[in-house]
């Protein structure tokens, strides 16, 4: 079974993390990638963004998926309505789309909805 990967923190789960290099596969976006580079690049520079970057998509464990212009919009509609972040509406959809029911996050939109959250 696939987890989407949303949040910076699950590198700070150790159990986690350690499943995810033991080879678990996961899914995220380059959305949320590059939403965590971002983060990375502001606290502790470009060279630790890049390094970031670089670990997800070369590993073979690890499917990232792009989003286009017309989902993107769509997410956003969806958004708007819910009064919810874009990118909270680009997770939950992906994941339904897939039909992915478990997430590493420590997002509390996800605990109160109908799939598994994994924190550990």
């Amino acid at each position: 079974m696939y987890k989407i990967l949303t949040q910076p923190d699950l590198m700070k789960t150790p159990e986690s993390l350690k499943r995810v290099e033991n080879g678990e596969e996961i899914v995220t976006t380059a959305i949320h990638l590059s939403e965590v580079a971002n983060i990375l690049e502001a606290k502790l520079g470009l060279s630790v963004a890049l390094d970031f970057l670089e670990e997800p998509l070369t590993a073979k464990n690890v499917t990232v998926l792009s989003v286009s212009t017309k989902d993107y919009l769509h997410f956003i509609i969806v958004a708007r309505e819910r009064r919810i972040s874009v990118n909270d509406v680009l997770t939950y959809l992906k994941m339904k789309e897939l039909g992915i029911e478990e997430i590493y996050t420590f997002d509390k939109h996800f605990s109160t909805s109908t799939l598994g959250v994994l924190t550990k």
